[in-house]
Order: structure tokens, then C-alpha cells, then sequence
């Protein structure tokens, strides 16, 4: 199952970055992605931390690349979040694709817990909002609810 997610995260990141035209392009060479996706992460992390000293950025390159593996192993069922975090957040880098993942994960997860009696609201919030991002339906949910008590926003 991870792998499918691995594959599907690689084929939106080439899309991305244009380096194939598709994010349905076939995977059949993907040491080539690999290490198209390596260089770009040394390169951002050259551009965003360089003038702070090889360390910073041998940690960013680091990290980045601990990120991105834990991604690729998050579970299909969560594809659809983390392909959602990667078109919004690519630019940024992995460390903040998985924090997105991570937090409208945990955001969806929360949403199931919540009463039936607030299924209006939480429906109401995801129309306006959209699908997948699991964290600001929460939000706008615990808004709606804090304000029928009363409570101040």
C-alpha cells in the first residue's frame, strides 16, 4: 500500500516540477525521479539555508530526505491528503508536505469522533472549504461550535 503512495507522491512531484508533462507519467525509471527529487532538495536547501554554513544545510538535506521517506510509507488511505499537501506546499519542501499531511491527518481523524449532532456544521465547513483539508474543516467546526456557546472566537 505505501508504495502506491510512493509512486503516486513521486509521479505528482515530477508533474510539479516539471520535469514530465503528466502526473499520470509512467514510473518505470525512477532512480532517474529519485534523484531529480535528491538534487532539488540540495538545491533548495542550498538556496534557503546556505549563507548559514554546511551544517544547516547538511541537516536541511537531512531532514528533508527523512520526510519524504516517511511520507512514502503513510498508509494509501491517506493519499489523498498527502497528495493535496504536496501540490500546496512543494515549494516549501518535505519537512512542511509531511507537517500538512500530519496535521490534516490527525484533523480528519478528529473530525470522526465528533457527535452526529454536529454533522450539519461539519458538512457545512467542508463545503466551504474543500475535501481533503481536514485541518481548517476543524477549525471552521470548532468555530462554529465555540460559538453556539457562547464562547468567544
Amino acid at each position: 500500500m505505501a508504495v502506491k503512495i510512493k509512486h503516486m507522491v513521486v509521479a505528482v512531484v515530477i508533474s510539479l516540477a516539471g520535469i514530465a508533462g503528466s502526473p499520470a507519467v509512467e514510473l518505470g525509471s525512477e532512480t532517474e525521479t529519485d534523484a531529480d527529487i535528491n538534487s532539488e532538495i540540495i538545491v533548495r536547501c542550498h538556496y534557503q539555508l546556505g549563507e548559514f554554513g554546511i551544517a544547516a544545510v547538511n541537516m536541511c538535506i537531512e531532514t528533508e530526505h527523512m520526510a519524504r521517506k516517511a511520507i512514502a510509507e503513510y498508509p494509501e488511505e491517506s493519499a489523498d491528503i498527502v497528495l493535496l499537501c504536496v501540490r500546496m506546499m512543494y515549494d516549501v519542501g518535505w519537512g512542511m508536505i509531511k507537517t500538512c499531511a500530519d496535521n490534516n491527518i490527525a484533523a480528519d481523524a478528529a473530525l470522526r469522533t465528533y457527535s452526529p449532532e454536529h454533522e450539519d456544521i461539519i458538512r457545512a465547513c467542508r463545503n466551504k472549504i474543500g475535501p481533503y483539508r481536514h485541518a481548517d474543516v476543524k477549525k471552521c467546526v470548532d468555530g462554529q461550535l465555540a460559538g453556539q456557546r457562547g464562547v468567544p472566537q
